[in-house]
């Protein structure tokens, strides 16, 4: 991160930025190449740099935790890893059903013109289109990245809005400690108008 800093010249931001819609571009292409592959050797490494490309979120939001928060940091990332495992959980459900699942409903005769021999496994056409969904779902993400994806310490902010109160109350306070010392200083020119005049009787009674 440090390097591509340096020699990009780029902000924070939009190094985070541009790793994670990197990431999610390139996982959607392959797999979208993947379903369109004739071989199981060729769809199996266009499968694998998918995979691969993965890596690249470490630049990405998945360092953006650190970025936004140190006296939070386990509860937003407990948070964001808890999201992040319900869709992993979800994810093998929805992939067997939309290739198992939806197979059921077509012939072998219809498999086989797919590609495949009408087993549970799922026809080409199946394939397609959970990668499709998958696609549409990387893009999704490359652009909620790109437009909400922040780097702004919220440790920072909330510490001047602390200053700011403090400084308020410590503004606050001088202005009526000001305003008790005016009051003792008209009390005690008034306490010595008080002794001037009874002097004066003192020294001439008539």
């Amino acid at each position: 991160v440090d390097h591509w800093l340096a020699h990009l010249r780029a902000s924070l931001s939009t190094l985070r930025r541009g790793s994670s819609v990197f990431a999610f571009l390139g996982q959607g292409f392959f797999l979208i190449l993947a379903a369109r592959q004739a071989t199981p050797l060729s769809c199996c490494l266009a499968l694998t740099v998918a995979a691969a490309l993965n890596g690249a979120h470490a630049s990405g939001f998945k360092a953006n935790y650190l970025d936004l928060t140190v006296a939070h940091l386990g509860l937003l990332s407990g948070v964001g890893n808890t999201v992040a495992s319900v869709a992993s959980a979800a994810g093998p459900a929805v992939t067997a059903w939309t290739l198992g699942g939806q197979s059921h409903s077509h012939s072998q005769d219809q498999g086989q013109e797919d590609g495949f021999d009408g087993s549970p496994g799922g026809g080409r056409q199946h394939f397609e289109v959970l990668t499709s969904t998958l696609l549409a779902l990387n893009l999704a993400g490359a652009i909620c990245v790109w437009k909400w994806l922040q780097t702004q310490c919220l440790d920072v902010l909330k510490g001047c809005r602390s200053s700011s109160k403090r400084g308020t109350s410590t503004s606050t306070s001088t202005t009526r400690w000001e305003a008790s010392r005016k009051e003792a200083e008209e009390e005690d020119e008034q306490v010595q108008g008080r002794c001037k005049v009874l002097r004066r009787r003192l020294r001439d009674p008539c």
